[in-house]
């Protein structure tokens, strides 16, 4: 029989400086009419936790058998603080302002999540073992509005999550395995205080008295196989998730791409296959891994999308749509994704390695319906190298280079109107001349970095 546990404290403390446009801006500037808006947010995060577990090791009916059961509970304290100021845009897109900075919202979350489970593998024959598990989850988010009343509320989520699997060994060199899991994802905080299409919020935060939200209910199958032999391992794995009442930030109509509210959009599903294969031949080691996942929404939606080109007025006058059809790709979410890696062991103490990491091209957000004219954000390969060399016992020096070739590249699209659309990309004060373009960010460009590190433990010559 064997007991453990875990107590653990976490503290982080954050702010956030952001600049939004205003796209109902009106020349001349007054109060509450300025073409720019700076939000500060300040975030301070108390994470207790602890969980217990107990196996017992028994034979049952002459068979193997492992049990063990365990409870976790773990706990967040958030004080969150959003402050708005008016701001001018200079000629250079700067939003530098000397205007009052006003106290919107100062809000407290307490958020505590803890469960129960047991789980039990059975040898059913010396090569075939059956895992059955459960675990009762309990998520309760209490909100304390601190300037008033409007943001006070209690959520509560509890659920009984399933699990099984079940392993064969044909050979000491192959196993094949297949598994059912269920699972549960409660809605944020944010996400709960920001769920009123009538009252929508700027991202990352900003915060309002908003309806309720299901939870995210997950069920996963999962069917593979791995194996080893002569410096050889492999994998091979296919899976199948669907998400009941997945969550998803929808822009609001007549607004900036980023405002909107969170909203359960019906069902998602991943689903796609994941390989591996790692070879070692002396003083060669190589690597790779390749992943095809195919994202999509699995329920009809109509969701505003006004910087999308195919976007038509469905639900009302003026409103900008867009149709969501069953099969269409979830945005920010490549298909293919590829990592190939090698390192060489030039000596007892040099070694030299190079990282091989590419995608896909993604759909932009508000690009839901995959229609919009711009098409998804284009894929990319980026190549990473490292060098190491051991001067002494204990010591390693590292250098490491990334995105060698210095490639321009993005890993996320946003569709949205482009208020800097003036001469010299200078501010546009007539925001319905605004054209819609699709945002990308911008990867690191080429880094260098020099480590030096020292070891206690371990052997230093291996």
């Amino acid at each position: 029989m064997l007991l453990g546990a875990d107590l653990y404290y976490r503290f982080v403390s954050a702010t956030v400086f952001n600049s939004n446009v205003n796209s109902n801006f009106a020349a001349p500037p007054t109060p509450g009419n300025y073409p720019g808006a700076n939000a500060i947010n300040g975030i301070g995060e108390r994470r207790p936790g602890a969980s217990v577990q107990l196996t017992y090791l028994a034979d049952l009916a002459a068979h193997k058998n492992t049990l063990a059961v365990g409870a976790s509970i773990d706990r967040g304290d958030v004080d969150f603080t959003q402050s708005s100021q008016d701001a001018p845009i200079s000629a250079d897109r700067g939003t530098l302002s000397t205007l009052p900075v006003v106290l919107t919202t100062r809000l407290n979350s307490t958020n505590t999540y803890d469960g129960v489970y047991g789980t039990d593998t059975f040898a059913i024959d010396p090569r075939t073992y059956l895992t059955v598990s459960g675990r009762f989850n309990r998520a309760s988010i209490d909100l304390h509005d601190q300037l008033g009343t409007a943001l006070n509320g209690h959520h509560s989520f509890s659920r009984f999550n399933p699990a099984t699997g079940l392993t064969f060994n044909p050979t000491p060199s192959l196993t094949a395995y297949a598994a059912y899991n269920e699972g549960m994802r409660a809605p944020t905080a944010v996400e709960l205080t920001c769920a009123n299409p009538s009252a929508p919020c700027s991202l990352p935060n900003a915060f309002s008295s908003d309806p309720y939200l299901k939870p995210v209910l997950s069920r996963t199958y999962e069917l593979g196989a791995r194996g080893h032999a002569q410096g050889l391992k492999w994998r091979i794995s296919g899976f199948d998730t669907e998400l009941r009442d997945d969550i998803q930030f929808i822009s609001s109509q007549g607004g900036s791409s980023s405002a909107g509210y969170f909203q359960n959009v019906g069902k998602t599903r991943r689903r796609g296959l994941e390989t591996g294969l790692d070879w070692r031949a002396g003083n060669l080691t190589a690597s790779g891994q390749y992943t095809l996942l195919d994202a999509t929404y699995r329920t009809p939606l109509v969701l505003n999308s006004a910087a999308n080109s195919s976007a038509a007025p469905l639900t009302c006058a003026g409103c900008t749509d867009i149709v969501v059809s069953p099969g269409d790709r979830i945005p920010g979410i490549a298909r293919h994704i590829v990592k190939l890696a090698a390192n060489y062991q030039f000596l007892e103490r040099w070694s030299l390695g190079g990282q091989l990491s590419g995608q896909s091209g993604a759909f932009a957000r508000g690009d839901e319906n995959n229609r919009d004219v711009h098409g998804p954000v284009p894929g990319f390969f980026v190549f990473n190298l490292e060098g190491r060399y051991r001067p002494a016992a204990h010591w390693e020096l590292a250098l490491r280079v990334d995105n060698l070739f210095d490639r321009t590249y993005s890993t996320y699209g946003q569709l949205g109107r482009d208020a800097f659309s003036g001469p010299g990309r200078s501010f546009n004060s007539a925001p319905a001349t605004w054209p819609s373009e699709q945002f990308r960010s911008v990867a690191a460009p080429r880094g260098v970095w020099l480590m030096i590190s020292f070891t206690v433990e371990g052997d230093p010559e291996n």
